[in-house]
């Protein structure tokens, strides 16, 4: 009998938290605000979460700022591709982005802007605490809110030094993700890396490289066609 009760109440619990919608989850996260937005092309819904982060997570005492992040939806059972975004994310605004992987796996979508940019922005900036342990935190503490609500796999991910930024969180946070995808992730050892240079000029063969070099300046010389035709582009697809 005490089984059976046991059982029946296990149930119930489990049923509660299914017909939960994503929002009423979202929304009951601590320190989050949540903000519907149109769904973007194979999602079935999409939100901009401002999170409430600490300047200096060494020192919380020191103050808060608000953090942007972009969550589109597939389903719970579904993996989460994250993308630890290096500078401002505006673009994960748009109606029709979607990430590479969250296209291929067709999993769930968070993008989670830089902390200093764009709307992540601290009042007055105080740049002491624009540091990668900080910015390893945030996200951190960003994939500890998700889980309770996506606990399947997470692929953490990012593009150049969104990639550098996907690379120092699973530094200093090797157990949050599942899997970490860095594309062309630089490795700078100096403000000015002079090691690009020495490679554009060794890389493939004599050939190509003038070949290259003859294309860069001919789309040099007709900058304002190209500006123009970017711009074209960039408006079909709703970028600017």
């Amino acid at each position: 009998m005490k089984a059976r009760l046991l059982l029946m109440l296990f149930l119930s619990s489990a049923l509660t938290v299914i017909s939960e919608t994503l929002q009423e989850q979202l929304n009951a996260l601590p320190g989050v605000k949540v903000e519907t937005k149109a769904a973007a092309p194979g999602f079935t819904e999409s939100y901009i979460l401002t999170i409430t982060q600490p300047l200096d997570h060494r020192h919380p005492e020191k103050g808060t700022f608000t953090q942007r992040a972009f969550l589109s939806h597939r389903g719970f059972s579904k993996p989460m591709v994250m993308t630890t975004e290096g500078y401002s994310a505006d673009y994960a605004n748009n109606a029709f982005f979607e990430e590479e992987l969250a296209n291929i796996l067709q999993s769930n979508q968070l993008v989670v802007e830089h902390r200093y940019f764009s709307g992540s922005k601290p009042e007055g900036q105080p740049w002491d605490y624009l540091t990668v342990e900080n910015a390893a935190a945030d996200h951190h503490h960003v994939i500890e809110l998700l889980k309770t609500i996506y606990k399947g796999k997470w692929i953490t991910t990012g593009i150049s030094k969104g990639g550098q930024t996907a690379v120092y969180h699973r530094t200093f946070y090797p157990n949050d993700a599942d899997a970490t995808v860095a594309y062309v992730a630089p490795y700078n050892i100096a403000q000015e890396d002079p090691r690009e240079i020495w490679f554009l000029k060794q890389v493939g063969d004599s050939i190509t490289r003038s070949k290259i070099t003859t294309f860069q300046r001919n789309i040099l010389k007709q900058r304002s066609a190209v500006l123009d035709l970017l711009k074209n582009q960039a408006g079909k697809r709703q970028y600017t």
